[in-house]
């Protein structure tokens, strides 16, 4: 869940919520903010296509990392498939990365406008992780709100927030989620 939603709250008290909380992504200085001890465990999901090698790694612009999505079916509640995908980035530089965010953006292709993007909703997990230098590579898993059919490709702007010299910076990549 991210900061701020009622999932969130539910996760520091240790209830859970009624109904999966979905929210636009957080900014990413509201990320600083301190985790929870525990985060709340992956639900069960199912891959498709069933193997990531298929798919290839596109390079995220003026950052050298590189990322690629497999679109699995996520069980928030168990029993019921939500669309979903698994985020794998590959790291080219010489130096660990903190990823403190995750942002997919829809975009108008008929708009002449560089904000014609809409966030998609999303939970992920994990909120921030590390990934390794010199090729090292780092996943997590990320929740689409139910309105998004499951049987489909999906090509989005992919914004990764990276921490660098005290503060998060966003880099993007457009491919297939």
């Amino acid at each position: 869940p991210q900061y701020g939603s009622p999932a969130a709250s539910a996760l520091q008290t240790g209830t859970q919520p009624a109904q999966p909380q979905y929210g636009s992504a957080v900014a990413p200085q509201q990320q600083q903010q301190q985790q929870p001890s525990s985060e709340q465990p992956v639900p069960p999901f199912v891959r498709r296509p069933l193997s990531l090698e298929e798919v290839p790694f596109t390079a995220f612009f003026n950052f050298p990392l590189m990322g690629r999505a497999c679109p699995l079916d996520i069980y928030l509640d168990g029993k019921t498939p939500t669309r979903g995908t698994e985020l794998t980035i590959l790291n080219n530089c010489e130096f660990d990365v903190i990823i403190g965010g995750v942002e997919l953006k829809q975009e108008d292709m008929y708009s002449t406008s560089s904000n014609s993007g809409r966030t998609v909703p999303t939970r992920r997990w994990p909120q921030q992780f590390r990934v390794a230098a010199n090729g090292g590579r780092a996943t997590c898993i990320i929740a689409m709100h139910p309105s998004f059919p499951r049987a489909s490709s999906l090509f989005m702007l992919v914004l990764v927030y990276v921490f660098s010299d005290g503060r998060f910076t966003p880099y993007a990549a457009r491919f297939s989620v």
